[in-house]
């Protein structure tokens, strides 16, 4: 049975929050209040917190009153709907940020294996965690960063309402998809994807079969294909703006 504790920020996602934890490994707490948060972790056994839907400056706050109290070594999580919440979260002291929203099975996937890393501490490589995902930003440099640490991890690509997803187990690309696309052909038209939204979860991933039977070839294949596009986009501007 894992203790957890929710600081809902928001009380409109109450009723979500409970159809989401119905499994009984879960003894689910939900608390409005900071100062309710704070003397709940005090008297209550917590394995794990989590802020939903978290800000920059809830979560602040929430450090604050956690640091004056002694609280610091509480793990904690940040729940998030925003991507800029997600990457200016990721540089704080929250042990994992997930963002919202997700297919239930790998949200549930990503919060058991936070929690088997509270519970086995020596597993816990924050260092590395942070330098996997710091250069998030654009999509070859985070494969390029996951592969060579071997990171297992789910990517999720958005834009304009379109969603795709890249799965990497020990470093190597085992699935991707984008709308009807799958693999190779995925990969590609995501890397095109100049101004798509970009998230990373460090979680486990069971699928087998990979893309393609050597990661490196397919990263540096991909640059290629973006080298390129990046140099056509370029010649089409130019020419437009001679035409003009």
């Amino acid at each position: 049975m894992n203790n957890l504790v929710i600081y809902l920020i928001d009380e409109d996602y109450r009723d979500e929050i409970v159809d989401l934890f119905e499994q009984p490994q879960y003894h689910l707490k939900i608390v409005p209040d900071l100062k309710q948060v704070i003397a709940t972790c005090q008297t209550d056994l917590v394995d794990l917190l989590l802020i939903w839907p978290a800000t920059i400056l809830a979560v602040a706050d929430l450090q604050v009153e956690m640091k004056k109290n002694g609280l610091e070594y509480l793990p904690h999580i940040s729940v998030v709907r925003k991507a800029r919440f997600f990457h200016e979260l990721m540089n704080s002291r929250c042990l994992n940020v997930i963002q919202i929203p997700l297919p239930r099975q790998e949200f549930f996937n990503i919060l058991d294996q936070n929690l088997q890393l509270i519970h086995t501490p020596a597993q816990v490589k924050s260092d590395e965690v942070g330098d996997a995902i710091t250069e998030a930003s654009n999509l070859i440099n985070s494969l390029d960063r996951l592969s060579q640490n071997r990171e297992s991890a789910l990517i999720s690509v958005t834009e304009s309402g379109h969603g795709g997803r890249i799965y990497l187990k020990e470093g190597r690309i085992v699935r991707a998809n984008f709308r009807a696309l799958e693999g190779i052909d995925a990969l590609k038209k995501m890397v095109g994807l100049i101004e798509a939204d970009l998230t990373i979860h460090l979680t486990t991933v069971e699928e087998e079969r990979e893309v393609h039977e050597n990661t490196a070839l397919l990263l540096a294949n991909l640059k290629n294909s973006f080298s390129n596009l990046f140099a056509l986009s370029t010649s089409l501007i130019i020419l437009s703006t001679t035409c003009c």
